[in-house]
């Protein structure tokens, strides 16, 4: 069962590191299902190609960051509300994959590679698990420890104060918007490298999850790294609880939703508690 939560945790982890740069900057980024989607597709096709899965997940990247960049232009140049924008790229993400699904191999159903070859494992994890816990120890140095992490967090903060001193407040946000869409691409190729395979929507909503699961952690990675392992658990528990239980199995893969649901009315009660005070 601890394997589970780990292959469960990864993405989750780093799309929510994604979520949490976002946040960090002063914006919520709801694209993030979107560019987890994306960069499932992108990963997988470019790595059949590229018969290279280093070389097709840098390349689905690529993809992603110009999909993310469409946003930033969008919001920050055409001053477009950023929850729309955000909802358009979800939109955009859905109707981009099974469009070049159906033009690439006629089909906008399940996509499988044969010509893969199975992701070697260390300890039962693919290597993106282990990328994702190095990541989550350098982001705390990132953002407390440099200064462009200090910048960052004043630009989260208010960020007219940092272009008063001279400093592009533009060029933080882009580079986050960058960061966000590179971490969902490795969310994504986590998703469909596993599998060898692509199935449209694969995402299935794991980017609002992390949003919720960033907020669980107060933004901070650790907080972050707590509450992906309780979702995570509670979700390997409901798999393994289907069939066992003689209750309805839409019951029990609701449990991790329900839970965490709970756990997010009990930190803002907590929450607001504190601020009364």
């Amino acid at each position: 069962m601890i394997a589970s939560i780990f292959t469960i945790m990864t993405p989750l982890l780093l799309s929510g590191l994604g979520a949490l740069f976002c946040e960090q900057a002063g914006f919520t980024n709801i694209a993030i299902e979107g560019l987890i989607l994306s960069g499932a597709f992108f990963s997988i096709i470019f790595s059949s190609m590229c018969n290279s899965y280093v070389l097709g997940v840098l390349l689905a990247m690529a993809a992603n960051i110009v999909i993310s960049l469409l946003m930033h232009m969008a919001v920050e140049r055409l001053k477009a509300n950023l929850y729309v924008a955000g909802l358009s790229i979800n939109l955009l993400s859905s109707g981009l994959t099974a469009t070049l699904s159906y033009a690439l191999f006629s089909t906008k159903g399940v996509l499988f590679f044969a010509n893969l070859k199975p992701i070697p494992a260390l300890f039962g994890q693919q290597a993106l698990f282990y990328i994702a816990l190095a990541l989550l120890a350098i982001t705390p140095i990132m953002l407390g420890r440099t200064v462009w992490g200090l910048r960052l967090r004043i630009c989260g903060k208010k960020r007219e104060a940092l272009d008063s001193i001279g400093l592009s407040s533009k060029s933080l946000i882009m580079e986050t918007y960058i960061i966000c869409a590179s971490l969902c691409t490795l969310a994504g190729a986590s998703l469909s490298l596993a599998t060898g395979s692509f199935v449209p929507n694969m995402s299935a909503s794991r980017g609002w999850i992390a949003l919720v699961l960033v907020l669980l952690g107060g933004s901070k990675p650790l907080g972050l790294l707590v509450s992906c392992l309780l979702y995570s658990f509670f979700e390997a528990l409901g798999n393994r609880l289907q069939g066992a239980l003689n209750v309805p199995s839409d019951f029990v893969l609701a449990l991790p939703y329900v839970i965490t649901l709970i756990t997010l009315i009990a930190y803002s009660a907590v929450k607001a508690r504190r601020n009364r005070f």
